[in-house]
């Protein structure tokens, strides 16, 4: 199969590679903007309002709230979800979209290990919850972004009723924004991190979202041809 004999092979692919690389050069930009400014603290003022504000709405029911909401966002959670998830496209035989999570959680939790060691940003104190390592970007909502950044992607691409997706996209992205918030509740991380966390995840998933369309099209033309 060759697929610079198809009429809209070439084409499509171009698309799809300056598609990311449009993507990927806006959502670096971002991200180093804010890194930087974390490394002059310049955005420590900003920071300072959240969690003086975060304080002011504190109370115990709302943490406890909270601290369920983050773990949703933590590491055995996340790591359970995505081997069930994996288990159950196997069984399937929906190998693509098994694949597509294995790598979406795999390189979130690679890149948030190699971002932090190289920012050494420490964590705010003090926090209302037991944290380790190093505060930028936030894990937690990397993590969540990607995770039920998937889970919404995949979603959308299945034969599910409007009504059933317009429930599953809700629900992942209030997820999503709820863990985020909850990291500067609880005192775990600045919002800058939450940003940095927000737009590393974004970027981890429009890789995998494209890299597995890209797939599924070349997939196409070779059933075809």
């Amino acid at each position: 199969m060759n697929i610079r004999n198809k009429k809209n092979g070439p084409w499509l692919l171009i698309v799809f590679y300056i598609l990311t690389l449009s993507l990927t050069v806006i959502g670096m930009n971002r991200f180093l903007k804010v890194a930087e400014e974390v490394q002059e603290r310049e955005a420590w003022g900003i920071d300072k309002i959240w969690i003086d504000e975060a304080k002011q709405i504190a109370s115990p029911e709302l943490t406890a709230m909270m601290k369920d909401i983050t773990e949703l966002g933590s590491v055995p959670w996340l790591l359970t979800g995505t081997v069930l998830i994996i288990g159950f496209f196997f069984i399937r035989r929906q190998f693509r979209f098994a694949m597509l999570f294995a790598m979406g959680m795999l390189g979130t939790s690679v890149v948030n290990t190699v971002l932090k060691d190289v920012y050494e940003r420490t964590r705010p104190t003090p926090s209302l919850i037991e944290v380790q390592g190093y505060s930028f970007p936030s894990g937690h909502t990397m993590g969540a972004l990607s995770f039920f950044g998937l889970i919404l992607y995949v979603t959308m691409k299945s034969t599910l009723s409007y009504r059933i997706k317009a429930m599953v996209a809700g629900t992942c992205l209030l997820l999503i924004l709820l863990i985020g918030w909850s990291r500067i509740y609880l005192g775990a991380h600045y919002l800058t991190d939450v940003v940095a966390g927000y737009v590393a995840g974004t970027m981890i998933l429009i890789h995998c979202i494209v890299i597995n369309e890209m797939d599924g099209y070349l997939q196409r033309i070779a059933t075809r041809g």
